[in-house]
């Protein structure tokens, strides 16, 4: 439900505010088949009630192209060290339905995860004998976890498309059966040897009604694109500012090339990986990358808000890759951001870093309230041609968030820029009401110990891995590279 108030206080920008998608606050996950503890384990559940998750995606990524639902593990012909590590455990164990047993991991949930079903490998000749594609579907309806979401495997998985497409409608007709309200993604076109082909079957297949949903994937920028830029703080905006213009050009592809009413599930993305050299080292737990993770779900909610307007589908899940990091396993070391230990029962070793400080933060506020809406006239400032890739776009991203019959209110503000830059806030209440809350894309942060850490259920954290600077003052500018939380009790008005 849309807040009245919202909608008069904004009628000039907006035309109403959208309930709040809890599917931007979450993680493609990899515990199970990369990190081997246990769905209740304490360490794992502290870092869930922690960090406040809205969801998951299960099993994760192309583990999903290798794993088998009804068993909980890899399929046996993967004979590989994460397979090894994941059949350590009593076959079972990593099943949806212990995912969601009582004091599990998926009950921690805001609202179900993606279930990523295998399509790679199920119904051919292995040895394990798994069941063919649509089985995974019987599999979730015996087990009984709630399903909202399918997702039809990963990335390459549709190369070559025909079989891949062919394998779809059989899940897809299961899925109709058992799970009738549940929406449907299939891969946007990732490994195609001609995408435009691809993208002109999947046209022909979204106005047949076979999915609801496209799976797209991002990792960027990267080193090339960031180190044109001549400073240190011009190459922090360059990895922010992009960000906008990403997500419009995504949906603009999606909306005229496969259909309008298709949705995007965004369910990876951070900066480039390994693969195309070390991005800022030093760097990966820290504030920038924080920030960089917040201009996704901020770009979401500006981009989606525009589509609606227009007839559009635009995001309906933005997931950062990947949230659980364990020693023992090097998969996702350069992009998690809770350290879990080796051992079990060990929550006392919870590490955190500064993009899960800055994940918890926005994380509340979008537990705390109903609505939200975006705010697309905070600054005029714009970013400078000395910033390459994003020349013109807006300096600030900002969003609003509340609920129809609550007193207080949270704006939350991204300045990508290289400078300072005004904002055009105004109250009408004592600044005293209000509480101001900044962390700088400069601070390089780390993994501090979770019992080290103040506040951590209620942020902003006191000796967390960020300096969080905090005031009782509205801002009327913001520092350059800081994202900035204001939480009040009466509401402001854009001017």
């Amino acid at each position: 439900m849309a807040s009245p108030r919202l909608t008069a206080l904004f009628g000039a920008v907006v035309a109403s505010a959208a309930p709040v998608n809890q599917r931007y606050f979450a993680f493609s996950s990899y515990i199970g088949p990369i990190v081997n503890l246990t769905f209740d384990d304490p360490a794992v559940l502290r870092v869930a009630h922690t960090l406040g998750l809205g969801s998951l995606r299960y099993p994760g990524g192309s583990t999903t192209s290798h794993w088998n639902y009804s068993s909980g593990r890899w399929v046996d012909t993967m004979t590989s060290s994460y397979a090894v590590r994941t059949n350590a455990f009593p076959r079972g164990t990593f099943t949806p339905d212990r995912y969601f047993a009582s004091g599990a991991l998926g009950r921690t949930l805001r609202v179900p995860p993606i279930w990523n079903l295998n399509l790679a490998t199920l119904g051919k000749p292995y040895p394990d004998n798994i069941a063919d594609p649509p089985g995974q579907i019987d599999t979730l309806k015996r087990m009984g976890v709630p399903v909202e979401y399918l997702e039809l495997d990963n990335e390459k998985a549709d190369n070559p498309l025909s079989p891949y497409l062919a394998s779809a409608e059989k899940v897809v007709a299961r899925a109709r059966q058992h799970f009738p309200s549940a929406k449907i993604s299939i891969i946007g076109c990732f490994g195609a040897p001609s995408v435009s082909e691809c993208m002109a079957e999947l046209k022909r297949r979204a106005a047949s009604g076979l999915f609801d949903a496209v799976t797209m994937h991002h990792y960027g920028p990267n080193n090339g694109t960031v180190n044109a830029a001549k400073t240190d703080v011009l190459r922090r905006s360059a990895t922010l500012a992009p960000t906008l213009h990403d997500m419009r050009n995504r949906e603009h592809v999606v909306s005229t090339q496969v259909s309008p009413n298709v949705s995007i599930w965004l369910d990876e993305f951070n900066w480039g990986g390994d693969w195309a050299g070390v991005m800022w080292p030093g760097e990966a737990h820290g504030g920038l990358r924080g920030l960089f993770w917040a201009s996704y779900v901020l770009a979401a909610i500006q981009v989606t808000h525009e589509a609606k307007a227009a007839g559009r589908s635009g995001y309906d899940a933005v997931m950062s890759y990947s949230l659980f990091y364990q020693n023992s396993s090097p998969w996702s070391k350069w992009a998690s951001c809770a350290s879990v230990p080796d051992l079990p029962m060990r929550p006392d070793l919870v590490a955190f870093d500064g993009v899960a400080q800055i994940f918890a933060h926005f994380s509340r506020v979008s537990a705390n309230y109903t609505d939200v809406v975006p705010l697309v006239t905070l600054s005029d400032a714009t970013v400078p041609s000395t910033v390459p890739g994003a020349q013109g776009a807006p300096c600030v991203l900002g969003a609003e968030f509340s609920s129809p019959s609550a007193p207080h209110a949270a704006t939350v503000m991204l300045n990508v820029c290289p400078s300072q830059v005004e904002v055009k806030l105004s109250a009408s209440q004592p600044l005293a009401s209000a509480m101001t809350t900044t962390y700088s894309g400069i601070d390089k942060g780390g993994f501090v110990l979770a019992n080290q850490i103040g506040s951590i259920d209620s942020p902003p954290w006191v000796g967390g891995p960020l300096l969080a600077s905090s005031s009782s003052r509205l801002p009327s500018s913001l520092p350059a590279i800081t994202l900035t939380f204001v939480h009040r009790r009466m509401p402001l008005a854009v001017m």
